[in-house]
């Protein structure tokens, strides 16, 4: 899913939506008629599947947490 909207919609920072970076999004956003956030883009394609994989653990971490409390 990353990797989609990183390739399709590069140029308005819809991946940085999707990890919850909003204030890196609207940079892309407003830098959106430029050529900046599509180069800025290619190179995080090598680096975004690290990123996703850190957040989804860190999501899964807080969502243990939160069930061993409801548990109690």
């Amino acid at each position: 899913m990353i990797s989609r909207l990183l390739r399709f919609k590069q140029h308005v920072g819809a991946h940085r939506y999707y990890v919850g970076q909003i204030g890196l999004d609207l940079v892309y956003t407003l830098f959106s008629w430029t050529f900046i956030p599509g180069i800025v883009a290619l190179v995080e394609l090598f680096y975004i599947m690290k990123r996703v994989d850190h957040h989804n653990e860190q999501m899964a971490q807080e969502l243990a947490v939160k069930v061993k409390a409801l548990l109690r």
